[in-house]
């Protein structure tokens, strides 16, 4: 329901696209902030608050996906180290051969 009492299905579809897009929490926080404050819906002010809610939303994907990504390339530079180790060390007992059999 809006201020005139009337529910409006292109508002609804608006809701629902909404949810599926940018998932409840945005849309939780938004819901809350015009219930705060009823007059950022009639001055215009709720593009400004639905934009910074749908920013700070993306951004917080990002953030996410770039930790998830960190981790990987830190698990891999792991694993690369102890390829280098194991290598470093099958070369070590090569030279020991080779001096075994020469010596």
């Amino acid at each position: 329901m809006f201020k005139d009492g009337q529910a409006r299905p292109e508002n609804l579809q608006f809701t629902v696209c909404f949810l599926v897009d940018y998932g409840a929490s945005a849309f939780q926080k938004i819901f809350k902030n015009f219930l705060a404050n009823d007059n950022e819906l009639l001055t215009g002010e709720c593009n400004n608050t639905i934009s910074r809610e749908l920013e700070e939303e993306k951004l917080r994907k990002i953030e996410t996906e770039v930790k998830e990504k960190e981790r990987i390339i830190s698990n891999k530079d792991e694993e690369i180290d102890k390829y280098k180790e194991t290598t470093t060390n099958l070369e070590n007992r090569i030279r020991e051969s080779e001096v075994d059999v020469n010596g």
